[in-house]
């Protein structure tokens, strides 16, 4: 048997090295993580470390003629061609009512014209079709069994693939078959639709809003006109947004836990909430913060609690967190800056809550910026909602012309809104969120920066 050792920045590079060196009959026996250069244990480098073999009495061979056999175990719960099935069952659905016909054949149209390559190979034979990014193959004549941690990854992060490919179609599949639905009675209604999809508001939502409007109409017998329309909508964002009346840290409140992913701005945020709490309130603040896994960032807080003021406690577990509680009795209101994890690691994420003990007199914040995608925020709310999230703050609004996403947070989570922030300076650039503002904003009618 010939063994290789292989040391890569990513697996699908190290596959093709493979296949170049060992052929298609070659297998995986182990991966690892290496951290490579540096200086004085700093600045490392993440690489891959693969090893690889192929048995000596089989031909490597890189021809396309011999189609690989994938090593994908039977009990896969999703594969490539389930995903295709599923999108095209869901488009077979589509097309069966007369209304989502066009919308599917509309979206065949565009996946055609966005990936030609995929069009011409569905229109090959089977026979001559090969996917570049199919998985290393094993001997089809003595068959090895895929490493067990190795395909749980790739099922665990193909499987998501799939669940977000599978959304985006459904979302597509609605824009389209609303699109395609309007008829002449819809016209007036068109330029605040369009203003909201505008504002990544999720078709549901304002599609929801239309029909409602048009029942209203045909009740009371009144005409429909884009005016009269544009001052319905007003009125359900406001209810919306009233249901989840915006409100500060309240006066009771002695532990506020701000949670949330990385980059999102929470150590500069929970600066701008204590300097309120601390000149406009006349509050005694503390600080706690167990973010020891970012560069700085305990330096970051360290600089900001020098400069208010303000006492600083660090923690790596909950034994120090409860220490940390005692040292800071005497204060008023205590921040606990908890550590930006990957949001898509529930690992992680359980780590965090460990750290995280809500009681009567706390408050638990999610953290969100605007400029992230709505599906990402969606999938943030999700994780951490099982560790009972109490309100929620959106940063960077300065960043961004889009607003939409705050209604559909606290449209599919119903999560009290909180504040808002728009910079940089501590402490001016953070608000309660005005709900006539945010209206005004999302319809186009707030002129201010």
């Amino acid at each position: 048997m010939k063994i290789k050792r292989y040391i890569v920045e990513t697996m699908p590079s190290a596959m093709q090295q493979i296949r170049a060196d060992l052929g298609n009959d070659a297998v995986i026996l182990s991966t690892k993580d290496l951290y490579v250069g540096g200086f004085l244990g700093m600045f490392r480098k993440k690489r891959i470390e693969v090893v690889a073999a192929v048995d000596k009495t089989s031909t490597p061979t890189k021809s396309s003629e011999s189609r690989p056999v994938r090593a994908v175990p039977p009990s896969q719960p999703r594969t490539a061609e389930a995903q295709e099935a599923a999108v095209a069952s869901l488009i077979a659905a589509a097309s069966s009512t007369p209304r989502m016909s066009t919308a599917a054949t509309a979206y065949r149209t565009a996946q055609n014209q966005h990936d030609p390559v995929d069009a011409q190979q569905q229109s090959q034979p089977e026979s001559q079709m090969r996917r570049p990014s199919e998985p290393i193959v094993t001997d089809s004549t003595s068959p090895r069994e895929p490493i067990p941690s190795l395909m749980k990854n790739q099922t665990t992060s193909r499987e998501d693939q799939i669940f977000d490919e599978l959304r985006q179609v459904r979302e597509t599949l609605a824009k389209l078959s609303q699109r395609s639905g309007n008829n002449d009675e819809d016209e007036f209604a068109q330029p605040i639709l369009a203003l909201l999809d505008e504002q990544d508001i999720n078709a549901d939502i304002f599609t929801q809003w239309l029909e409602q409007y048009k029942e209203l109409t045909d009740l009371n017998d009144e005409e429909r006109s884009a005016d009269h329309f544009g001052s319905f909508v007003k009125d359900q964002m406001r209810t919306l947004i009233q249901e989840m009346a915006p409100e500060g840290i309240r006066s009771t409140t002695h532990v506020v836990y701000v949670a949330g992913p990385t980059g999102v701005g929470k150590t500069t945020t929970i600066a701008k909430l204590a300097a309120e709490q601390l000149f406009r309130h006349q509050r005694k603040v503390g600080f706690i913060t167990s973010d020891t896994y970012r560069i700085a960032a305990v330096e970051q807080l360290r600089t900001y609690a020098t400069i208010l003021n303000i006492p600083l406690e660090v923690v790596n577990s909950p034994a120090d967190f409860m220490r940390a509680m005692k040292s800071l009795e005497h204060c008023d209101l205590i921040f606990m800056d908890t550590a930006g994890r990957n949001f898509r690691n529930e690992l992680l994420v359980s780590e965090l809550n460990s750290l995280l003990k809500p009681m009567d007199s706390s408050e638990t914040y999610v953290v969100l910026s605007l400029t992230s995608k709505y599906r990402d925020m969606a999938k943030i709310v999700g994780h951490f909602q099982k560790y009972q999230l109490d309100k929620v703050i959106f940063t960077k609004m300065d960043e961004t012309a889009s607003m939409g996403a705050i209604i559909n947070v606290i449209h599919d989570y119903h999560l009290k809104l909180s504040y808002i922030t728009n910079g940089q300076n501590v402490p001016e650039d953070i608000a309660i969120i005005d709900p006539e503002q945010l209206v005004q904003r999302i319809l186009g009618e707030h002129t201010n920066g």
